[in-house]
């Protein structure tokens, strides 16, 4: 048979099937039954929410088709799975069988409300009943797919390949740009989905996606907080081609909503009540937070108690944009309210354009699921714990899920109490930990081996375990003095720098904790605050830069950061970094480095940069700081193969950043480099010298030596670069708390250990010793040296972890002997 006969026998069965699929539907109603809903309430000015029941919701038919790949296995069934991002994306799925049109074709036609965002994936099931998912064409795992039923549709899919089969090398792009349909302004922040995969708009609104299967491909973007409608449309995409594709988004109007709820007698009183829902301010983090739970419940919003059983909360909530939503005494999962047959319950509201205030009333029926008698946690902290931490506690199933934020009942005594799913029954495996900080790498209670911590649940009486928490790992109060050099300090005023420069890293379990870490710096007597946002850098055989939900801070997150600091008085510097992989010299060695590349590369640096010029210049940020550390080989004459054009390049990016931002523009550069820099940094306004140079190389060397050699240090290499370029000089302070980090070289079994092992979510070396005091004295030598260079413009302390403090071998000075030190010579330097 020839191919145009293969398409059009392929075009007839699908007709066929579709004409079966309708008359299915019809017969056997295959579904997605619409969530409940609330109430209908008047409430003075307030209007009655729309109600949400199955007679009333507007349902329609939709059709989905997928092409599976040709070497997938004979005999396998193919699922789509609709999961359910509230309660947690493995544990109230639902699978519907796809029915065959040919060995690599398959449909299924279903019925579900109007507004619906369908959030799913595709599986293969052997006969056996083992479960194969899809994934990307690199063979990432597939998340989710989005699709919008605004009426009777269908979508056509593509799985680029299983997680156990090989795939096809031929890929393609697509790039794009999401703009406000109204304003034509882009649009940051927005998620965007195609072929399994999921991205972030940059500043611009531009997007991208490689490795795309060949084929028509359905694009959707969602806002994470629901502030434009979701939108969606096809791209067809060709083997080593780029397609382009223009999304235009509509703006939702933003409602009052009230939601006023009746909760069961038997809730305690004075236990937070929680709303979890599908959108960013209702604590989903659209991550991977542990277990399949994306929802974290230290940033779900509380209920106020305002009768003996009558909750509420009052939100600005977007309109046309559903909403998903259930109540909860721990997390989406954990104490999640339960229906009538003890299913997860997600409620759904829909709220119509041109909505006044809306008054959602509703009645928790209950927070148990089966049978089993609740399980009670009774923490007993006799372990040293910094002022303004919280105690939390996860739970193991098949793995460690998001940790949920503990109950104070007095001091040093938290609780937390499983009401449900206790029908999961059997030992259940849990472990403490502060501020969120779960992990093996993090603090975590080291009186026992955490994983050893079980409890049985599901049974007929209460159980209740009393634990004593007696030590943290990497964590124990101070029991030494800080003490500081008698010298006299001359003030600098207001215009000295005297920062705090964050960690690189990030979790979406920090939020919560911005105000804590802005309050101790603000404690540290700082004025500046310097972020140190992520983006993921890949070189698959051409440098692709751009941000992982997730692991990266986005744009979101980051404005509520900058706002934060500047009503702590905290003027604020951006300062960007790339996330390597593989770390160092091998991502730059690992494809060879053509124009084509390097082309590629400032195509990528460009976006980069400019992204977060345009993130600086919107909140006002007062500087940019440009990393010239990570970019050493793309600068003028650093290599053999180096760009003969770099200085130009660079050059025309910072006109291009220029025109997009009006703070101060600063480039960081290694101590071992001040004396080989490229002539464009004199088009800069400030030049910040990364220092952990070294200040003694031998053992018991004095503060007064260290002062001595940092201050020769300092006239020696610092101030020529100083009166080249005729620039203010900001030192970034780096000394890990670690045994040798004076001499600038912490050794290790291979040389000196990178810095960047000894940070916090990094498994500790055990051969490194952990020395408290050395930090602490390296920063006062040092400082006192600054005290004595009247024309140095600023000190930063680096690696500052934001979480809490941890007395570990990193750079962070957080809950260190060393914030002292810094605590006492920032306040004098800056006359306070």
């Amino acid at each position: 048979m020839s191919k145009g006969n293969q398409t059009s026998a392929s075009l007839k069965s699908l007709a066929i099937l579709w004409v079966t699929l309708a008359l299915f539907l019809q017969a056997c109603g295959v579904q997605l039954a619409a969530a409940p809903g609330p109430e209908t309430s008047d409430s003075g000015d307030a209007q009655p929410a729309p109600a949400e029941d199955n007679d009333s919701v507007q349902v329609t038919d939709i059709f989905i088709w997928v092409q599976v790949p040709a070497n997938s296995p004979a005999g396998h069934a193919i699922y789509i799975e609709v999961v359910d991002e509230v309660t947690g994306l493995p544990f109230n799925a639902e699978r519907t069988e796809l029915r065959s049109v040919d060995a690599t074709h398959y449909g299924v036609a279903m019925r579900v409300p109007v507004g619906t965002v369908l959030k799913y994936r595709y599986l293969r099931i052997d006969a056996g009943g083992g479960v194969t998912p899809e994934t990307t064409l690199p063979g990432e795992p597939v998340r989710y797919r989005v699709f919008l039923v605004d009426g009777p549709g269908e979508v056509h899919d593509l799985v680029a390949r299983w997680a156990d089969t090989a795939s096809d090398d031929l890929s393609g792009r697509i790039t794009g740009i999401a703009l406000d349909v109204d304003t034509l302004e882009p649009i940051p922040n927005l998620l965007v989905f195609a072929a399994g995969q999921q991205t972030l708009t940059l500043s611009d609104g531009s997007f991208r996606f490689h490795n795309i299967p060949p084929g028509v491909h359905l694009i959707s973007a969602i806002s994470m907080d629901g502030s434009y409608q979701t939108y969606k449309q096809n791209a067809k995409v060709a083997a080593e081609a780029t397609t382009p594709a223009t999304l235009q988004l509509q703006a939702a109007e933003l409602v009052r909503v009230s939601f006023v709820v009746d909760v069961p007698e038997s809730m305690l009183p004075a236990t937070p009540l929680r709303l979890a829902g599908n959108l960013a301010q209702l604590g989903n983090s659209f991550a991977e937070l542990g277990g399949g739970i994306s929802g974290f419940a230290g940033t779900m919003p509380v209920l106020e108690q305002t009768d003996d059983h009558e909750y509420s909360i009052t939100l600005m909530l977007p309109a046309q944009v559903e909403i998903l939503y259930k109540y909860t005494l721990g997390d989406g999962f954990w104490n999640a309210e339960h229906a009538a047959d003890l299913d997860f319950l997600v409620r759904r509201l829909y709220i119509p354009r041109s909505q006044g205030n809306l008054r959602v009333e509703d009645r928790i029926l209950t927070f148990q699921a089966g049978s089993g008698a609740p399980a009670w946690f009774d923490a007993n902290l006799t372990a040293f714990m910094p002022p303004g931490d919280t105690l939390s506690i996860q739970f193991k199933l098949s793995e460690w899920m998001s940790p949920i934020p503990m109950w104070p009942v007095a001091e040093s005594r938290w609780a937390f109490q499983i009401i449900s799913p206790t029908q999961i029954g059997g030992d259940l495996v849990y472990r403490y930990c502060r501020s969120n900080l779960c992990g093996e790498d993090y603090t975590i209670s080291t009186e026992l081996d955490p994983a050893t911590r079980v409890t049985a649940i599901g049974g007929e009486e209460t159980s209740v375990q009393v634990d004593h928490i007696a030590n943290w790992q990497e964590m124990s109060a101070p029991a030494f003095a800080v003490t500081v050099l008698d010298n006299p300090v001359v003030s600098r005023g207001q215009d000295f720098i005297a920062g705090i420069m964050f960690s690189p890293g990030y979790s979406p379990l920090w939020a919560e904790r911005t105000d804590n870490a802005l309050t101790e710096i603000s404690r540290l007597n700082a004025n500046t605050l310097v972020l140190r946002p992520t983006w993921g850098a890949s070189n698959d055989g051409l440098p692709a830069f751009q941000p992982e939900i997730g692991r990266d801070a986005d744009w979101s997150y980051l404005v509520l950061q900058i706002r934060a600091a500047h009503d702590k008085g905290l003027r604020v510097a951006i300062a960007p970094q790339l996330r390597f992989n593989p770390v160092g010299p091998k991502w730059w060695s690992q494809t060879p480095r053509d124009g084509e590349w390097w082309g590629n590369w400032w195509e990528q640096c460009r976006a980069f940069v400019l992204h977060f010029a345009d993130l600086a210049e919107q909140e006002q940020a007062e500087f940019l700081m440009l990393d010239g550390s990570q970019v050493a080989e793309a600068l003028p004459g650093a290599f053999p193969d180096s760009p003969a054009d770099a200085n130009a390049r660079w050059l025309e990016l910072i006109e291009d950043v220029r025109t997009r931002y009006t703070g101060q523009l600063a480039w960081n550069l290694p101590f071992d480099a001040v004396d080989q820099v490229p002539a464009f940094l004199s088009s800069l306004d400030m030049l910040s010298v990364e220092w952990g140079a070294s200040l003694g190389t031998w053992e018991g060397t004095t503060l007064a030596e260290m002062q001595s050699r940092s201050q020769v240090l300092l006239e020696d290499e610092v101030r020529p670069l100083k009166e080249r370029f005729e620039l203010p000089v900001v030192l970034l302070i780096s000394y890990p708390s670690a045994e040798g980090g004076l001499t600038g070289c912490v050794a290790g079994n291979d040389g000196c250990v990178p810095l960047h092992l000894l940070e916090p979510g990094q498994p500790p070396p055990d051969f490194v010793t952990l020395d408290l005091v050395e930090q602490m004295e390296v920063y006062n030598a040092l400082l006192a040296a600054v005290n004595e260079t009247p024309w140095l413009d600023g000190v930063i302390s680096e690696g500052f972890f934001p979480p809490s403090g941890l007395l570990d071998k990193s750079t962070s000075i957080h809950g260190k002997p060393a914030a002292e030190v810094l605590r006492y010579w920032f306040g004098r330097l800056l006359g306070q």
